[in-house]
């Protein structure tokens, strides 16, 4: 979290490649989704993760 503007930061993700092909990489980012809907937090992306990122917080109508 950036300090003291309720933001979180998603910089990077990686799934292992062992493991990859699950839907784990999506589950976690949902999850993130809606643990900063739920507490009032917004995201900040950056990296190739921004356009996944933006496209999964507007599914899970998040704003």
């Amino acid at each position: 979290m950036i300090q003291n503007t309720g933001a979180w930061v998603i910089d990077h993700t990686y799934v292992d490649p062992r493991f990859r092909g699950r839907q784990l990489g999506k589950q976690l980012l949902d999850r993130v989704v809606r643990d900063a809907r739920d507490n009032g937090r917004t995201i900040i992306s950056s990296c190739h993760i921004k356009r996944v990122a933006s496209n999964r917080m507007r599914a899970l109508s998040f704003k």
